[in-house]
């Protein structure tokens, strides 16, 4: 082994940022040529690189060399909800719990300043300690209780990412699509609920869905314990009682069906636009509501099929995308308010700026170039979207 001469290296940091692009020990090996038992290693805490391994992790991940200098300040402890498909690989999971573990860290920093919005939810909220505990009506009850407390009752929702974030959870969406996997959410005591949505996953109201079904493990799932997800059909179980909720939260009983006057296609294709859910989603939500029947249910996707909207629906690509905006108007405060330079923020968060600006939802260019910044502005919105009052998302703390 080289001789060790780089005081101060973190093996997590190394693990985190082969987690985040999908490489293991081996592939890394063949890319730097540093042998695999060197490499294991360092990441295990057992060494630290010689300058020229150093230099040839950092030229291989493009990393700022500080990154690998400075001790993580993540330290999640709770249950991590993965939105997927059953046959989600650990590797695809690492890739997005990485970037999970930098928005811990940038919430951390930013807290010191800015104070996010509490986490505001109903004091006859109930939360389960038991799976079997939860059935239809107890959802369907959550789902009312929740959107009722935000001001909805049964009303569409406008901007269900922009409620999340004024209802005191942390949103982010800074990696492209990952096959077999839709997203992740995670809660604990220690730290504000995090919801990460992939980008280009799908459609707006995918999206959209995605997040309330993200929520629904949140509201439904926080107490249950976490040994029940490591049992397939248990994990099944959990993740249809959330798709339960996200349908539930995104289409009431009340509001949805006064606006169905006849369950067809064209009928939900009208309704798609004001409530910005898919039509699929309309049909199942019919289905659970007994409002259709199995065999209805069934020739209105043999219908949608032959219309060619299986795959992709109309008005996919009409229904604008839900961009998280709360950590990117909490930097641009810092910067505004002469608290932190954009070089003092990078310098802070030593995370690669492509990282930084995509999970923050920072335009391209921000810590780049001042002439191609984009100021962003949050906008004051109505009630409907579950905010109350005319204050700022964030408020500049006076500690």
């Amino acid at each position: 082994m080289p001789k060790t001469s780089t005081p101060g290296f973190h093996p997590h940091r190394l693990q985190q940022a082969l987690d985040a692009y999908g490489l293991t020990g081996v592939a890394f090996s063949s890319m730097t040529g540093i042998s695999g038992s060197s490499l294991s290693d360092y990441r295990n805490g057992n060494g630290t690189p010689s300058i020229e391994h150093f230099d040839k992790i950092v030229d291989a991940l493009k990393f700022p060399r500080s990154f690998f200098l400075t001790e993580p300040t993540s330290t999640l402890n709770g249950l991590a909800w993965f939105r997927s498909m059953s046959t989600a690989t650990q590797g695809t999971r690492k890739k997005l719990y990485a970037r999970l573990e930098w928005l811990d860290e940038i919430t951390q920093y930013i807290s010191a300043w800015v104070t996010f919005p509490r986490v505001n939810l109903p004091h006859n909220l109930e939360f389960p300690t038991e799976i079997e505990q939860i059935d239809s009506a107890f959802i369907e009850k959550t789902a009312t209780v929740l959107r009722e407390h935000w001001n909805f009752s049964g009303l569409p929702i406008p901007n269900l990412v922009r409620a999340l974030e004024r209802n005191g959870f942390v949103v982010a969406s800074g990696l492209q699509e990952i096959d077999k996997l839709d997203g992740l959410s995670f809660f604990s005591q220690e730290t504000k609920p995090y919801i990460f949505l992939l980008e280009g996953k799908g459609s707006a109201v995918r999206s959209r869905f995605n997040a309330a079904h993200e929520l629904g493990h949140f509201v439904l799932h926080q107490k249950i314990d976490i040994r029940a997800t490591k049992d397939p059909l248990k994990n099944k179980l959990l993740e249809s009682q959330a798709h339960c909720f996200a349908a539930a939260f995104l289409l009431p009983q009340e509001g949805f069906l006064a606006d169905v006057l006849a369950p067809t296609l064209d009928s939900f294709y009208s309704l798609k636009s004001k409530w910005n859910v898919a039509i699929s989603c309309m049909i199942m939500r019919c289905f659970s509501l007994d409002i259709i029947n199995d065999e209805q249910k069934t020739t209105l996707f043999k219908n949608l099929s032959r219309r060619g909207w299986k795959i992709k629906e109309p008005l996919d690509d009409k229904i604008p995308q839900e961009k998280p905006v709360l950590l990117s108007q909490a930097i641009q405060l810092l910067v505004d308010q002469n608290v932190k330079s954009k070089e003092e923020i990078c310098h802070d968060l030593p995370l690669p700026v492509r990282e930084l600006v995509k999970i923050c939802s920072l335009p391209e260019y921000y810590f780049e170039d001042e002439n191609r910044i984009i100021e962003l502005k949050l906008p004051k919105e109505s009630s409907q979207d579950g905010y109350k009052g005319d204050a700022e998302i964030v408020k500049f703390s006076s500690a």
